[in-house]
């Protein structure tokens, strides 16, 4: 893994990728600091492109957007376009309710089921080129969106039923990079966050689900992934000095099929890529015929 270097940037960390025309474009999270004790800042996001060599091609600059402090974007490539998906305040003068926002042709829609005061992790995907997300983890829950980006949004809940290896202890598994489709499933990564020593570590790992609906979850990490030099960033900026985190955003798979490339936001204050074989990393998961939920 490396620290990913962006050369006019002050912490970024938390960013969207996508490979397209052999451009690296990045789309992350950059907090300006207004006061640190207390601690207030603003959200914003800024964009920047590199080459398959991992140079900066281009300079970093703002992501203008209405949405007021938008966090943790996720990208995607639809129909050649690039669909940005964030999260941001819904009415900042009256709460601190978050809701989810797709970015589509200069279009910020919400898109908010009204299930939480705080929307945030959604992992966007295309199935059948149409727009659904993974809305939960455990139980897995999929959410699809209409076409036209309206009020309209249908849940695929494999509840109960569900083919069910989740035994993990380092806390809930929560959202991360969009799933990445495969020959015959799709590929993605979650975090999650447990205390530890009085300390907040945040892990992540990897998970499998089917290709058609209900979407039914195949394999995870058994434990979390590791790799040496992690949690090494330093804190600056905004970072919380009492929290370890790793906390994984986007991923692309090389040209040649052969790795992929993990992007991660580490200690709220940098961008660490991680480089797996693929094959390696499928084989690290787990893959149990069939378990009930007790």
């Amino acid at each position: 893994s490396f620290i990913l270097p962006i050369k006019d940037a002050y912490a970024p960390y938390n960013p969207a990728v996508i490979l397209d025309n052999k451009q690296i474009t990045i789309i992350y999270r950059e907090d300006a600091l207004l006061s640190a004790f207390p601690l207030k800042f603003n959200s914003q996001l800024k964009q920047v492109i590199f080459d398959l060599k991992f140079n900066q091609i281009q300079q970093s600059s703002l992501f203008e957007l209405c949405s007021e402090q938008p966090e943790d974007p996720r990208l995607i490539l639809h129909n050649n376009q690039k669909i940005l998906t964030f999260n941001s305040l819904i009415n900042p003068s009256f709460s601190n309710a978050r809701g989810m926002k797709v970015l589509k042709e200069d279009k910020e829609v919400l898109l908010n089921p009204g299930l939480q005061h705080i929307e945030k992790n959604w992992m966007p995907f295309l199935y059948k080129n149409e727009l659904h997300y993974v809305y939960n983890i455990y139980p897995h829950k999929i959410l699809k969106v209409n076409p036209q980006l309206a009020a309209g949004i249908e849940f695929y809940d494999h509840g109960t039923e569900a083919y069910n290896p989740f035994i993990w202890n380092w806390g809930t598994p929560r959202g991360g990079c969009p799933p990445i489709e495969l020959k015959d499933e799709y590929l993605t990564f979650f975090h999650s966050c447990y205390l530890y020593n009085n300390r907040y570590v945040y892990v992540m790992g990897a998970y499998t689900f089917d290709k058609s609906p209900p979407f039914a979850i195949r394999a995870i990490s058994p434990y979390p992934i590791l790799f040496k030099d992690l949690y090494t960033s330093c804190y600056i900026n905004t970072a919380d000095k009492n929290k370890s985190v790793i906390f994984p955003s986007g991923a692309f798979i090389s040209p040649n099929n052969s790795h992929l490339f993990l992007f991660c936001g580490e200690n709220d204050s940098a961008i660490r890529v991680v480089q797996f074989d693929i094959n390696h990393l499928l084989k690290s998961l787990i893959r149990p015929t069939k378990l009930k939920l007790k």
